[in-house]
């Protein structure tokens, strides 16, 4: 209730105050509360939320959608300990801007801090040992991507002086290197390889067998704030989750925020 009140004290805000000026005015408050931090950590996170309101409004009522705002407004939500909505606006940044290194170093920083540790499900070793630099990060891949393409022209242009086995070896191979390594930019750029879909956003959340709160309990504990899972089924205000462990469970749609919702 608090925060539609808020939100529309901004919208009749915004009509004497356009998009640009309500972002400097978060970007402000946001900076204001970082320097409050190291006086008054009750001011500062009134200021983060603050922040919050002013940039969610800018999100939800102006229809301005970009990473570096998401990555502002996932900032603001991880300094107020509310880690679910700061990995559910990590993940929002980066699906807009996958080649960005710094949301991912703030995701990654996020993930190790939440309750539930989840192992991922592994893939293949021998895929992981033939692609290993998939792991690599994007802009590191890119400068890898422009060395072995250089080299591969590099390559066809020495054969037009000097033709031999050596340096049509070095052809092939570096071409096959360019093509894999610019497959797996785009499988990254495109989020092919993204296996979440939603964040569990509530301080606690009931993992239930079916959807109802009749059927027993999935775990011994519920899920936490920040735990990532992928959608598989939505029925009658439940959504059916799979975890990046693979495990099945019924949560409250009220519980959890899609990635693209």
């Amino acid at each position: 209730m608090f925060k539609t009140f808020t939100l529309f004290i901004f919208a009749s805000l915004s009509v004497l105050a356009g998009p640009q000026d309500i972002l400097k005015q978060a970007n402000e408050t946001f900076e204001s509360a970082n320097k409050m931090a190291l006086q008054d950590q009750l001011k500062a996170e009134a200021l983060y939320k603050k922040a919050i309101l002013q940039y969610e409004f800018l999100i939800e009522k102006e229809g301005i959608n970009n990473g570096q705002l998401h990555n502002n407004l996932a900032n603001a939500y991880f300094l107020v300990d509310d880690l679910g909505r700061a990995i559910l606006h990590y993940q929002k940044a980066l699906h807009l801007n996958a080649s960005d290194s710094d949301i991912r170093h703030n995701l990654e920083y996020t993930r190790a801090k939440i309750i539930d540790e989840l192992p991922q499900a592994t893939s293949s070793t021998i895929v992981d040992f033939i692609f290993f630099w998939h792991n690599w990060d994007f802009s590191t891949r890119c400068g890898l991507f422009a060395l072995v393409h250089g080299f591969f022209w590099i390559s066809c242009g020495l054969l037009l002086y000097h033709s031999c086995k050596q340096v049509k070896m070095a052809r092939v191979i570096s071409l096959v290197l360019s093509i894999a390594i610019f497959l797996s930019l785009l499988t990254t750029y495109l989020q092919w390889d993204s296996k979440v879909e939603g964040v569990i956003v509530a301080e606690e959340a009931e993992a239930r067998q079916g959807n109802s709160h009749i059927y027993q309990a999935a775990f011994n504990t519920p899920l936490h704030s920040g735990t990532e899972f992928k959608l598989v089924e939505k029925r009658d205000g439940w959504l059916l989750i799979e975890l990046l462990n693979g495990k099945r469970c019924w949560v409250m749609s009220k519980d959890g925020e899609l990635v693209g919702g």
